[in-house]
C-alpha cells in the first residue's frame, strides 16, 4: 500500500519526461538541417555558380535579341521567351529550392511558398511549350518553307509566344492556389512542395498530358526534319554526281574525236598523191611530200594581191592554162617544202580546240564547286542543316534534363514516396533546371549569329543595329 502512492507519484514524472525528450527529439529532428556544414557549403557553392551561369548566359541572348537586327527574326522570338523564362529560373527558382534542400524547411511562409511554385512550375512548362514551339517551326521551315514563311508573320509568332505562357499560367496558378481547398489534408507551414503532386490520378494524367505527349510530338518533328536533311543531301549529291557525269563524256567524246581525226588523217596520208610514208609515185623523196611554188604576183596581170597554192597532199593542183609571158623583173618563185608550208598554214585542229573547251569547261566546274562548298550547298540545303543541328543540341539536352524528373513523379504518384529515394528525387528536380544554362550554349554552338552578337556584347558594344 505504502508503494502505491509512491508509484502513482513517479509515474506522470516517467511520462512527462519521455514526452518532453519525444518532443524534443521530434523539434530537433525538424529543424536540424539534413545535411553536414561542409556538404552544405558545396552545394550552395554549385547552386551559386549554376545561378549565376543561368542569369549572365540568358541576359546574353536577350541582349543579342535587342541589339542585333539580323536576330529579330519571327523564329528567334521564341529563343528569346525562352531566354526569359531560363532567367526567371535561375533567378528565383533555382535559389529558393536550393534553400529549401540546405535549411531542410521552408522558412518563408504558405504564401510565398505559393507564389514560388505557382511561378517555378509555370516557368518550366513555358520552357517545355517553347522548345515545342521551337522544333515545330524548324520543321515546317524545311518541309514547306515557301508556304510557312508566307504564313509566318510576326504578329502570328507574338500570339503563339503568348500562349506559351498564357497556358501554363492558366493551368498551375489555380491548381497551386485552388488545391488546398480542395483536398482535406493540409500542408504544414514549414513544408513548400505542389500539393496537387500528391493526387495519384491528377498528377499522372497532368504529367502524360503535357510532358510525355509534348516530347514524343517532338521527338516525331525531329525525324522528320533528319529526314528532310537527308533527302536534301542526297539530291545534291546527285546532282553534283551528274555535272561529274557530264565532265566524263566529255573527255571521253575529246578523245574519241582526237582518235578518229588521228585515223583519217594517217589514211589520207596514206593513199595516192605520195602522201608520207606511202612510197610517192611520181619521183619524189620517200617520206616527203613534194613541193609546189607560191607565186607572187607583182602587180600585174591577173588581178593582184599575193596568190597561195593549197595544200599538195590533199588535192592536186588543176592544170594550168597557158599564160602571157612576163619580165623577170615581174615574177618572183620561192620554193616551199612541206616543213616550211606546214608552219605557214598551222592552225588549232578541231581535236585540240574540243579538248581546249572541254578543259576550260572542267575548269569552271572545279571552280563552282569550290565556291558551292564555301557557301556550304543552296539556301534550303543550310537552312535544314542548320534547323538539324540547332533542333539536336535544343532537344538533346531538353530530353536529358527532363525526362529523370518525370520518370521520378509517375513512381512517386504510383507508390507515393516510399519506393523512391528522397536524395534521387532532389538531384531529378535540380536536373531540371540544369537545362536553363545549357540552353545559351546551344544558340551560340548552332548559330553563328548569336556567337557573333554575344561577342559584341562581351565587348560592351550595346549600340542596336
Amino acid at each position: 500500500m505504502s508503494q502505491l502512492p509512491q508509484l502513482g507519484s513517479t509515474l506522470p514524472d516517467e511520462l512527462l519526461f519521455v514526452s518532453t525528450t519525444a518532443a524534443a527529439t521530434a523539434a530537433a529532428n525538424a529543424t536540424e538541417p539534413e545535411y553536414s556544414t561542409p556538404v552544405m557549403g558545396l552545394l550552395g557553392f554549385l547552386a551559386s555558380v549554376a545561378s549565376f551561369v543561368t542569369v549572365v548566359g540568358n541576359l546574353l541572348v536577350i541582349t543579342a535579341f535587342f541589339v542585333e537586327r539580323q536576330l529579330r527574326s519571327a523564329t528567334n522570338y521564341f529563343i528569346a521567351s525562352l531566354a526569359i523564362t531560363d532567367l526567371l529560373i535561375g533567378m528565383f527558382s533555382m535559389n529558393l529550392y536550393t534553400l529549401y534542400l540546405l535549411l531542410g524547411k521552408w522558412p518563408l511562409g504558405r504564401f510565398v511558398c505559393n507564389m514560388w511554385l505557382s511561378l517555378d512550375y509555370t516557368a518550366c512548362l513555358t520552357s517545355q511549350y517553347t522548345v515545342f514551339c521551337i522544333t515545330v517551326d524548324r520543321f515546317c521551315s524545311v518541309k514547306i518553307p515557301a508556304k510557312y514563311r508566307k504564313w509566318r508573320t510576326e504578329r502570328k509568332v507574338q500570339l503563339m509566344v503568348a500562349a506559351t505562357w498564357v497556358l501554363p499560367a492558366m493551368l498551375f496558378v489555380p491548381s497551386t492556389f485552388a488545391w488546398p481547398y480542395l483536398s482535406s489534408k493540409v500542408r504544414s507551414e514549414d513544408a513548400c512542395y505542389a500539393e496537387f503532386s500528391e493526387d495519384p490520378v491528377y498528377n499522372t494524367v497532368l504529367t502524360i498530358c503535357y510532358f510525355w505527349v509534348t516530347l514524343v510530338a517532338m521527338i516525331a518533328l525531329y525525324i522528320g526534319i533528319y529526314r528532310v536533311a537527308l533527302n536534301l543531301a542526297r539530291k545534291s549529291e546527285a546532282k553534283r554526281q551528274k555535272v561529274s557525269n557530264l565532265i566524263t563524256m566529255a573527255n571521253q567524246t575529246a578523245r574519241s574525236v582526237t582518235r578518229s581525226w588521228r585515223r583519217r588523217r594517217r589514211r589520207r596520208r596514206g593513199g595516192g598523191g605520195g602522201g608520207r610514208g606511202s612510197g610517192s609515185a611520181g619521183g619524189g623523196e620517200a617520206g616527203k611530200s613534194p613541193q609546189r611554188p607560191l607565186i607572187k604576183a607583182a602587180g600585174g596581170g591577173g588581178g593582184g594581191g599575193d596568190v597561195t597554192a593549197g595544200r599538195a597532199e590533199q588535192q592536186p593542183a588543176p592544170p594550168q592554162k597557158p599564160q602571157p609571158a612576163v619580165g623577170d623583173d615581174e615574177i618572183e618563185v620561192i620554193q616551199c617544202g612541206a616543213e616550211e608550208r606546214r608552219k605557214q598554214l598551222h592552225l588549232p585542229t578541231l581535236a585540240q580546240s574540243f579538248r581546249d573547251a572541254t578543259r576550260r569547261l572542267r575548269s569552271r566546274v572545279r571552280t563552282k564547286r569550290q565556291d558551292r562548298q564555301k557557301k556550304k550547298q543552296s539556301r534550303t540545303e543550310n537552312r535544314a542543316r542548320k534547323a538539324l543541328k540547332t533542333i539536336t543540341l535544343i532537344l538533346g539536352a531538353f530530353v536529358v534534363c527532363w525526362t529523370p524528373y518525370h520518370i521520378f513523379i509517375l513512381i512517386r504518384s504510383i507508390c507515393q514516396a516510399q519506393c523512391l529515394n528522397k536524395h534521387l528525387f532532389n538531384l531529378g528536380y535540380w536536373l531540371c533546371y540544369l537545362n536553363s544554362p545549357i540552353n545559351p550554349f546551344c544558340y551560340a554552338l548552332a548559330n553563328a549569329q548569336f556567337k557573333k552578337a554575344f561577342l559584341r556584347i562581351i565587348r560592351l558594344d550595346l549600340r542596336r543595329r
